[in-house]
């Protein structure tokens, strides 16, 4: 379907199979079934002349890689009700611009929106518990998130490689901090950890080159290797009895001693 431009899904379609319109790279228009509950994996895959997609109310799932490298999509609404995103769902889609995540969801798979390189903003809603590997990696014009207390579990890569990311919040909620989660986020200058985090992740912080200030709270007890590799800036700021202070110390972190 190389050639193809335009479609009209009935309302009689609940479901689009999966890749129903792969690598329909002409295809511009799409007017979607206003009872569609699932689309499938790969259902659009390589639609590259894509721009806009409106969703409606109706939709519940979206399978894995269902948008992957629709390259010109602009404008996305993803309806609250969705609560089943594939993972890569939307990967290579660098024009997409605003991100609305569904709050029907709780968890974003791995890779869902991978190198949305045009992406500036970002909010996690509540119900929303886990972040999945490369879910967000490579997002370079990311500036800002702000991730709901709902969520637990950061996994690894999650960030990496948004090297405009200035400012994010962590959640009180949060367990753990995965590997490389933000490494290579070059403009980040300072990150609070929440108490309740008890592990950090090998080479979480590494190469963030301006990162200045990292506050560790007693309740880390782990952190991987190379956490801070190549973070020439950075200081720790800790208690004087904690396990990252210990960790500073046995690898040459500078460090802050802060009262509990």
């Amino acid at each position: 379907c190389s050639h193809l431009q335009s479609v009209m899904i009935p309302d009689s379609v609940t479901a689009i199979g999966q890749n129903a319109f792969g690598f329909c790279s002409e295809l511009k228009n799409l007017t979607l079934s206003n009872n569609l509950k699932r689309i499938g994996s790969m259902a659009f895959r390589f639609c590259s002349a894509l721009e806009r997609l409106e969703l409606p109310e109706t939709v519940t799932e979206i399978g894995k890689s269902a948008f992957s490298r629709c390259q010109n999509l602009k404008n996305v609404k993803l309806p609250d009700g969705i609560t089943s995103l594939g993972a890569n769902a939307f990967e290579y889609c660098e024009r997409l611009q605003d991100i609305t995540i569904p709050r029907g969801l709780t968890k974003i798979e791995p890779y869902t929106f991978f190198r949305c390189i045009a992406v500036q903003s970002l909010v996690i809603p509540d119900n929303v518990t886990e972040i999945g590997e490369y879910a967000f990696s490579g997002c370079e014009s990311l500036r800002r998130v702000t991730v709901s207390d709902s969520v637990t579990h950061i996994r690894d890569f999650a960030f990496a490689g948004c090297n405009s990311l200035q400012e994010i919040t962590l959640p009180v909620g949060l367990k753990s901090i995965g590997g490389w989660l933000f490494s290579a986020c070059s403009r980040l200058q300072s990150v609070t950890i929440p108490d309740g985090v008890t592990k950090i992740g090998a080479w979480a912080f590494g190469f963030c080159k301006n990162l200045q200030s990292v506050t560790i709270p007693d309740s880390v007890t782990v952190i991987g290797d190379a956490v801070f590799r190549e973070c020439e800036k950075v200081t720790v700021y800790c208690s004087k009895n904690s396990y990252a202070r210990k960790y500073a110390e046995e690898n040459g972190i500078p460090f802050q001693i802060i009262e509990r």
